[in-house]
């Protein structure tokens, strides 16, 4: 009789512990809406993947490119019908009304931007953005072009803004600021237009810059296709000797060394770019004349953003939604600081981080400090502080590479 009860027992207590057991083991379904997929989005999905996913209790739905506000809207929807309780966005253009339909969902919305969407802000659901420092990229843009500028010669800029107009991506505006302000006070430029003006222009075009031996031409639009097809004819003028992108360079390197190679001339290339095995080959790879392909980048570390994203959501969803909201609820911002890249040397120590749980910049360990679960002070104001320490790339390498 006693075996019989013990065994009763035994099963009982089984039985109570599955729903515990299938509890602890059900994940958070979080989707990820990707504005463009390249090879620096694999390198995010891994992290997402092997880092982040096990450390959170999260299993990620990737996006194809997002090209469109539709798209993001229907990727939601896809999204919520497969379970996601949040959406991590890279598509700035599209963050207004993404963040309406996943509080509709009653699904938690963050992007990957730099300017907020003051018409949502105020939504349930929407905890505001994770993105590039405006004034941290305008620093590292400034610096950038004062180098290039250094040897004291004449030199024609190509600038490809991608979403700059109307501040769509800030960063993007303010670099594009910057560089034009470094270029008025190197040549004592009299533009035509306002600043501003110039880079709010919709269409591609040379600027009036008041001084014949010096040509700046804009090219604004986040589609890389018509941006080469675009860029085709002021670079094959030859009056420009500076290529600039405030976002990836990769997709117009072939057609600058064939510039380089038919007018006999050096295009330095300076450009926003990830921790990747591109950057290291532009870096290390020469073009026709025997110059690095790139001459310098400035470094946007994605997978800080990525990790203070999905820590936002994952707080959000354990009761701690106000930790990433200002004093009055409404969504904020926080800013993500550049790390400035000047040559080769620099970058191969650079590129050492983000490979492995040991050298993420926050790897599972790190992740604790930005949870409420492990860290009830998590707040606004600590996750500021703390992406400010993480501008100190000289430090994490210190910290990180051993």
């Amino acid at each position: 009789m006693k075996k019989i009860f013990a065994l009763l027992l035994s099963m009982t207590m089984i039985l109570a512990l599955l729903p515990l057991t299938s509890q602890a083991q059900e994940k958070y379904i979080v989707g990820v809406a990707f504005q463009t997929v390249s090879s620096d989005t694999e390198i995010q999905k891994q992290y997402y993947t092997d880092e982040l996913g096990p450390a959170l209790g999260m299993e990620f739905i990737f996006s194809e490119s997002i090209k469109d506000t539709e798209s993001l809207v229907t990727f939601i929807e896809n999204c919520y019908a497969k379970g996601a309780v949040g959406i991590i966005n890279f598509y700035t253009a599209g963050r207004g009304r993404g963040a309406e339909v996943a509080d509709q969902y009653g699904m938690y919305f963050i992007t990957q931007a730099s300017k907020l969407d003051d018409a949502t802000l105020d939504l349930e659901y929407n905890l505001g953005n994770c993105g590039a420092s405006v004034d941290g990229m305008a620093r590292a843009y400034t610096a950038a072009m004062e180098s290039v500028l250094a040897d004291g010669e004449n030199h024609s800029v190509i600038m490809c803004t991608t979403a700059a107009v109307g501040q769509v991506a800030a960063s993007h505006y303010y670099s594009t600021q910057a560089m034009l302000e470094t270029m008025q006070n190197k040549y004592n430029l009299t533009y035509s237009k306002s600043i501003d003006e110039i880079i709010n222009t919709d269409s591609p075009g040379e600027v009036d810059t008041g001084n014949p031996d010096i040509k700046i031409f804009l090219v604004p639009g986040t589609d890389n296709d018509k941006t080469l097809a675009t860029i085709s004819t002021p670079l094959q003028s030859g009056d420009y000797d500076i290529f600039i992108a405030v976002s990836s360079y990769a997709n117009y390197t072939s057609a600058i060394a064939e510039v380089e190679r038919a007018k006999n001339m050096d295009i330095k290339v300076v450009a926003t770019a990830s921790i990747e095995a591109q950057t290291m080959t532009g870096f290390n790879t020469q073009d026709p004349l025997g110059n690095p392909i790139l001459n310098a980048v400035i470094l946007n570390p994605l997978n800080v953003a990525n990790a203070f994203c999905a820590s936002a959501i994952y707080n959000a969803l354990n009761g701690g939604a106000e930790a990433l909201k200002d004093a009055d609820g409404n969504a904020a911002q926080l800013f993500v600081n550049p790390w400035p890249c000047p040559d080769a040397e620099t970058y191969a120590n650079i590129a050492k981080l983000d490979t492995e749980h040991d050298t993420y910049v926050i790897n599972a360990d790190d992740l604790q400090r930005l949870l409420i679960t492990s860290n009830p002070d998590a707040s606004h104001d600590s996750y500021a502080e703390y992406l400010m320490e993480l501008a100190d790339i000289d430090a994490i390498i210190a910290q990180k590479i051993k």
